[in-house]
């Protein structure tokens, strides 16, 4: 926990660096820096833009817990049937340590601060690749991990990968955001599909969500595209 704390702190201070230093000194004295140290840790990544720092530390908090887990199976008696229930395809890159010593929710958080990280350094293609992996991890996305997949796409130009996140969302009855509609209206707008753009307006109006600076943007160099 002092860790995580002092993880937590350098990454609001824009320090990822020293955020990095403190993870790798608690693994040094053999004091796992938990969930919430690495998440800490991958925010601070994210908002320094350091998405390949992040993606390393997703995959180490991952494979520490992967560790632990495989101790775990070595040392509990499963039947034959079960262990071979245990294995197969279709799985996430790091799924043997997804699948329940790191709590579904706290892994959650972590993919979105790496999800993030990868949006805003444009890294559309990462961004999908780890939301491909939540979901074969059979964790559950929420409205922070569509709107970041949505921005991904919208600043890669990707409009109808945009949208799918949204319609995704609403599928799965998650609440959209308005965050979630802009980025929707921008990447629109950005590929000369302004009628899209402001039937997706129209449509953040019509569920009485409050359009903020960001809507009103994208909606209108949609418009001023479309015209010109």
């Amino acid at each position: 926990m002092i860790y995580a704390a002092g993880v937590s702190a350098c990454g609001k201070g824009g320090r990822w660096q020293l955020a990095l230093a403190l993870i790798s000194e608690s693994r040094e004295v053999e004091l796992d820096p938990g969930v919430m140290g690495y998440t800490a840790g991958i925010g601070a990544c994210e908002k320094s833009g350091q998405w390949q720092q992040a993606l390393s530390l997703l995959g180490e908090m991952l494979g520490a817990r992967l560790e632990a887990d495989v101790w775990a199976e070595a040392t509990t008696p499963r039947s034959a049937p079960a262990r071979r229930a245990g294995s197969g395809s279709g799985r996430c890159r790091w799924w043997p340590s997804c699948r329940g010593m790191l709590g579904w929710s706290q892994t959650s958080v972590s993919f979105n601060a790496a999800i993030s990280a990868c949006e805003k350094c444009g890294q559309w293609q990462q961004a999908l690749l780890l939301f491909v992996d939540l979901r074969l991890a059979k964790l559950t996305p929420d409205v922070i991990t569509y709107s970041a997949g949505a921005s991904a796409c919208e600043k890669g130009g990707q409009w109808r990968r945009a949208l799918s996140f949204l319609k995704e969302s609403c599928e799965g009855q998650l609440e959209a955001d308005v965050f979630l509609y802009s980025a929707g209206i921008s990447a629109c707008g950005k590929c000369g599909e302004w009628q899209r753009a402001l039937a997706l307006f129209n449509e953040l109006l019509f569920i009485k969500l409050e359009p903020d600076a960001n809507s009103y943007t994208a909606g209108i160099s949609a418009c001023e595209d479309g015209y010109s």
